[in-house]
């Protein structure tokens, strides 16, 4: 049976988190507006900020005049150099590691290129701690320590194992990713976390605008294939396996080709940049990489090329097809089309529109809005940090490594880092 000490702990935790997430939510704010928005007492909320800024995770950031006499408010914010959050994203020719801060703002970023598929999952999970290791000599001047890591993958991903059930992308199934990190880490003392990049693009979307209020939103994102997920309620739709937003296996033609996962007319077997490429004459795995071929076929399509532009219609045509059935099941305010989807909007958009017009009732199409990311391909990886965040709101004391400053990164030992370049091998 919990004792009463190990209870006020509990408590005590839980209202740190409250306050984090208060403070995330609201920007600058007094203590006495914390109290008034959390209904914990004065003297309460004074204990709770001195902890939190005592972690690095708040800090001061100026006073606020009241306009009348009185002493002015101290405004508080979450600490702009305090703790980061590492997103690593792993990619079918490169892996890439970003340091933000909590606010999502990127402090450092390391990259290599590399040939993922024909490598080992142990090779990738070495070279991934490797660009940590790097990461940490640009992190000397943060007064924090690392919030977390979360490793992102493309294919269906167990959240809370860190088991990678499938990457057809990659040539990867059954991969305890997180195990592999953590031993390539040599047992870190920051959560490692694993996650799927369509469910990041989600996490990306919601924190892209702050003040943003949509509470209710579906992502389809194109890299390779197709990823995405669904904002219901203000939170991210896991489901039972944390499989929840595989729109790839959405059937739209029970006619159509064949999928990877043995079905007929997924929408993944009938979407994805192979075809796109193949319209335009290019080669996807010739060195140049997702970003640079996207760019090759926006300038085709801006530049008219026929069979570009016919093959993104087709394929929108398919997106709006599997856009209706999202749209019945979860009743969004919103569908948005990130990844390369967003990227070649232009020439999409409006015929998922029109799919839509075709496929809804009118008060559904009256309240959608549809449109476009303008995070690229990038979305998943700026994602990471909204991971990592919920995280922190959880538990700022104990699960997240975030350490008071007796414990935090020592400049020394960050100054000695070496930090090193890697190409292509």
């Amino acid at each position: 049976m919990p004792s009463a000490r190990h209870d006020q702990a509990t408590l005590r935790r839980g209202n740190l988190g409250l306050v984090l997430r208060t403070v995330y939510d609201l920007g600058p704010v007094s203590r006495s507006d914390l109290v008034r928005r959390t209904g914990l007492n004065r003297t309460t909320m004074i204990s709770l900020v001195a902890e939190l800024i005592d972690r690095g995770l708040l800090e001061e950031v100026g006073n606020r005049h009241p306009g009348t006499a009185g002493r002015p408010s101290v405004l508080l914010d979450i600490h702009s150099r305090g703790a980061v959050a590492l997103s690593a994203a792993v990619g079918l020719d490169r892996l890439e590691v970003l340091a933000s801060n909590l606010r999502g703002r990127p402090v450092a970023h390391r990259e290599l290129r590399l040939d993922v598929p024909r490598d080992s999952p142990e090779t990738v999970a070495s070279r991934l701690a490797d660009l940590v290791g790097d990461l940490e000599g640009e992190l000397a001047g943060y007064s924090g320590s690392i919030a977390g890591l979360v490793a992102i993958v493309a294919g269906m991903v167990d959240a809370a194992s860190g088991m990678v059930y499938l990457s057809p992308a990659l040539g990867w199934q059954d991969v305890p990713l997180r195990e592999l990190l953590n031993e390539a880490l040599d047992g870190p003392d920051y959560p490692v976390l694993v996650d799927r990049r369509g469910r990041l693009c989600v996490e990306a979307e919601r924190r892209a605008e702050p003040g943003a209020t949509t509470r209710d939103l579906v992502v389809l994102f194109g890299d390779l294939g197709v990823g995405g997920g669904a904002l219901v309620n203000g939170r991210t739709v896991l489901g039972a396996h944390g499989l929840g937003g595989e729109f790839a296996h959405v059937v739209v033609d029970p006619n159509g080709p064949e999928c990877d996962c043995g079905a007929r007319g997924c929408l993944g077997a009938l979407v994805g940049l192979p075809p796109l490429a193949e319209a335009a004459g290019l080669r996807l795995g010739d060195g140049s990489g997702l970003a640079v071929v996207v760019e090759q076929l926006r300038t085709r399509a801006a530049d008219g090329d026929d069979q570009v532009v016919a093959e993104l219609r087709r394929q929108a045509t398919w997106l709006g097809t599997a856009a209706a059935t999202l749209v019945n099941v979860f009743d969004p305010e919103a569908v948005v089309l990130a990844g390369w989807f967003g990227i070649l909007a232009e020439w999409m958009l409006p015929t998922v529109r029109s799919v839509l017009d075709q496929r809804l009732v009118l008060p559904q199409r009256r309240a959608l809005d549809v449109g476009a990311s303008t995070l690229g391909l990038q979305a998943p990886i700026h994602g990471g940090v909204g991971t990592v965040l919920e995280h922190v709101f959880a538990d700022p004391v104990g699960s997240t490594g975030v350490a008071p400053r007796s414990k935090l990164i020592s400049s020394r030992s960050l100054l000695g880092a070496t930090s090193r370049n890697h190409s292509s091998s």
